[in-house]
């Protein structure tokens, strides 16, 4: 993390996208845990050798890119992210911004970019989350992350971080938002405790879906969103669900939208670090008795 601020503060904005990228294959603690991870994505999504290479380098590239780009949440105004981030979807940045709504988003390195980015564009982003001093590398990393969401949050306008540690609070909250046409993000690939039974890649899970529920009761937008690593930098793919689904086709919608990522560009999601650890379950996407 100490390269990574140098390389953001001190490297030419034309280098600096590949040195990230160095940084994370050479660089990345991930590469101890490369067994494990690339056993799941081979699991999952029965790769060749050679694509198993290239997807596992472009994971640990992707996270040398998210390194240095959390050093670059105050300059926000200054084109990091129109220069880096492509929008694929502008008209959708622009209906939240006047309807407000849920957006689900995964993890995948870059979630409080997309959190930063949707409330530079619409003024009132709240970001759903755990407290950081709940991670398991909070007395290692503390410091970067109390960093990394206090200046993304810089860019939220109205919107905070809402902490899920009192969950009857953040419901409370989350109708509170969505009801004033605000912007909410979630993520909910998580296996949660109380959550509702799924199953992604043949492995089980307990999604949250408190957020969403909310959502639905309230008939707000729904919208799927997520940050893919591209040959120029960062494309963020969104897509509104249709209305009037069930809980059930709304998970099975967000888990169907990064399956499509994930097969297309591996490199996208974090969650190869535990999919293994889910209990091998279910056909894919079907819900659970």
């Amino acid at each position: 993390m100490r390269i990574a601020k140098s390389l953001a503060l001190l490297a030419p904005a034309r280098m600096r996208l590949t040195l990230a990228r160095a940084l994370g294959r050479y660089f990345s603690p991930y590469r101890r845990r490369a067994e494990s991870m690339r056993s799941a994505m081979v699991d999952a999504l029965a790769l060749s050798p050679a694509a198993l290479d290239h997807a596992w380098l472009a994971w640990l590239e992707n996270h040398g890119v998210f390194a240095v780009s959390v050093f670059n949440y105050k300059r926000l105004n200054s084109g990091w992210l129109r220069n880096c981030i492509t929008v694929d979807a502008p008209a959708l940045l622009k209906d939240l911004a006047a309807q407000g709504g849920l957006v689900l988003t995964y993890h995948c390195h870059h979630q409080n970019t997309i959190a930063a980015l949707i409330g530079k564009h619409c003024g009132n982003m709240t970001a759903l989350a755990a407290r950081a001093d709940s991670s398991p590398s909070y007395p290692i990393l503390g410091s970067f992350i109390d960093l990394i969401n206090r200046d993304s949050a810089r860019w939220f306008g109205e919107g905070t971080y809402l902490f899920n540690d009192s969950v009857r609070r953040a419901i409370s909250e989350c109708r509170s938002l969505l009801e004033g046409k605000k912007v909410l993000l979630a993520l909910c690939d998580v296996d949660w405790t109380n959550g509702k039974s799924f199953t992604f890649l043949g492995h089980r899970l307990h999604v949250p879906i408190g957020a969403l529920t909310i959502a639905q009761q309230l008939d707000v937008p729904i919208i799927t969103a997520l940050m893919v690593p591209t040959a120029h930098g960062l494309t963020l793919y969104m897509r509104r669900l249709p209305a009037k689904l069930s809980v059930d086709e709304m998970v099975a919608a967000y888990f169907t939208f990064l399956e499509e990522h994930v097969r297309m560009t591996p490199a996208c999601w974090q969650g190869w670090e535990w999919l293994n650890h889910w209990p091998a379950d279910l056909p894919l996407n079907g819900p659970c008795s």
